[in-house]
């Protein structure tokens, strides 16, 4: 995470905006090592906004699943594209570097995550707890394709 998500509403709907990098590393012929990061923009929505938002800072290891989507903006006049990637999952992984937990937290499930308090107006109330309800309930077996 390149910076802690940027919470907003769009239309009555709870958007999360962050960044997360990739790093790809790799030998030269001449043994030197050489390594190239490129940065994304994701965004999540709803429920999932809440959660990125409310336990995720700068710093905190992400893995980010979702499909890539090309949006325009006009800026002084000129329409530009840029993409994103609307999140679908976000997998919460080990902890900020300068954590002093030293590592997964989330790795031993008698442990709770930790919490952040949501920023004032930040969404009017602040987040909403999570409830499974939200999803719907769970598939029947005539929902299921095998």
């Amino acid at each position: 995470m390149g910076a802690d998500p940027e919470r907003k509403s769009v239309n009555g709907h709870k958007l999360a905006s962050f960044t997360v990098a990739t790093a790809y590393r790799y030998k030269t012929k001449e043994g030197e090592k050489k390594e190239i990061t490129t940065w994304y923009r994701v965004s999540a929505w709803g429920q999932l906004a809440v959660l990125v938002a409310q336990y995720v800072t700068k710093g905190r290891q992400v893995h980010v699943t979702g499909r890539m989507v090309c949006n325009e903006k006009e800026v002084d006049g000129v329409k530009r594209k840029f993409w994103e990637l609307r999140a679908e999952h976000v997998t919460f992984l080990g902890g900020r570097k300068d954590s002093s937990s030293g590592g997964n937290a989330w790795a031993d499930p008698k442990k709770e995550p930790p919490k952040r308090e949501p920023a004032p107006d930040a969404w009017g109330s602040g987040p909403a707890p999570y409830d499974p309800s939200d999803f719907g309930p769970p598939p029947g077996d005539e929902d299921i394709p095998f």
